[in-house]
């Protein structure tokens, strides 16, 4: 039950993450507005957290209205780790779908803009540099949420 229900919630989550990208290229900040991408792309947090709390909310009540942190904070893990599979994929989506010109575009602006030289900005705007952070990103993220989530949650039976 834990396993499906947290595959469930980080597919959500996926589908989340692709359409925020989609969202992000429609809205012109990966190309025309991308002066603002770097404000926008981070309140992704906001769904995903509420998302990480419904999860955690929803294991609580199927267990019956009680739960300890530590269930509450396992059950965020492994929903970490699940959604922490499926970035790859997501990059490989928005990569090859749904904006190819990505890593050109960050790499024309923050040069144009005196943020970085050439370098810099081919070092830090590529698949690689980007899987890592996502890779990394999500499990730090999912962790903190989980914790978060977990210390309002929990609710000790008995």
């Amino acid at each position: 039950m834990i396993l499906r229900k947290s595959l469930l919630i980080a597919f959500w989550l996926f589908l989340v993450s692709i359409a925020w990208l989609a969202l992000e290229k429609l809205l012109g900040l990966h190309d025309k507005h991308i002066q603002y991408h770097e404000y926008f792309t981070n309140l992704i947090i906001i769904p995903y957290f509420i998302i990480y709390h419904k999860g955690i909310k929803g294991y609580r009540i199927a267990e019956g209205g009680s739960i300890t942190f530590l269930k509450a904070f396992g059950f965020g893990l492994i929903l970490t780790f699940f959604t922490t599979a499926f970035s790859p994929f997501s990059l490989w989506i928005f990569e090859t779908i749904l904006n190819p010109n990505f890593y050109q575009n960050m790499i024309k602006f923050s040069v144009a803009n005196k943020y970085q030289n050439q370098a810099q900005a081919a070092a830090y705007f590529n698949h690689e540099n980007y899987r890592n952070l996502m890779v990394y990103g999500n499990i730090a993220q999912g962790m903190i949420f989980s914790a978060i989530i977990a210390a309002f949650s929990s609710r000790k039976k008995g």
